[in-house]
């Protein structure tokens, strides 16, 4: 018998080591093809149409955060920006139009969501919703929407979004409401539960 056959039948010989390398080989395989697998089914989700940044399950609109007169909930909104006030436009939305001197004409707070009407000096209106219980980070996030297509339409204000994919969804924003529709059908209809405004 050879060195080498006495080495291979030793326990933590040849043989021992091969099935160790074998294994080693085998895991990383598999584990790099379930990353690859996750990694793909995250991104087949994550592919921005263009429509409103909040998911199809829950059709409600991106909302913010106010209730008597502070967010609900109190304290920063995350992103290092202060709690949302109803009676003022948030932070978030001045810092993404540029326009520091936004003033609040509108806001309402329903169960799910929270709007306001911003409008900017020279009279420009803009809508900023967010969803209620999510981070208030950004003007646009997967949570929350700003919008410069604005109208007035009667006593409420229409803010349009247009997708990528051609869908057009509109914010209705009344006085007591927050109505939202895609391509003309009602996707959600919200009462306020707190208000402020004209």
């Amino acid at each position: 018998m050879s060195e080498l056959d006495a080495t291979a039948d030793r326990p933590g010989g040849r043989s021992t080591t091969f099935v160790v390398v074998l294994a080693l080989v085998f895991l990383t395989v598999l584990g790099a093809s379930v990353g690859v697998i996750l990694a793909k089914s995250k991104g087949a989700g994550d592919s921005n149409t263009g429509a409103p940044p909040f998911d199809a399950a829950s059709s409600a609109p991106p909302q913010a955060t106010a209730g008597a007169s502070k967010a609900p909930g109190g304290g920063s909104s995350g992103g290092g920006y202060p709690a949302a006030v109803k009676d003022q436009c948030p932070k978030q939305t001045r810092d993404a139009t540029g326009i520091a001197n936004l003033i609040a004409v509108r806001s309402i707070v329903t169960d799910k969501s929270e709007a306001w009407i911003c409008k900017s000096p020279d009279n420009k209106l803009f809508y900023q919703g967010h969803r209620r219980g999510k981070p208030f980070t950004a003007a646009m996030s997967n949570d929350s929407i700003c919008l410069s297509d604005v109208t007035r339409d009667g006593d409420a204000y229409v803010a349009t979004n247009v997708g990528n994919d051609g869908a057009t969804t509109k914010y209705y924003v009344g006085h007591d409401y927050l109505r939202i529709t895609i391509n003309g059908r009602d996707d959600s209809n919200e009462r306020a539960i707190d208000r402020w405004g004209d």
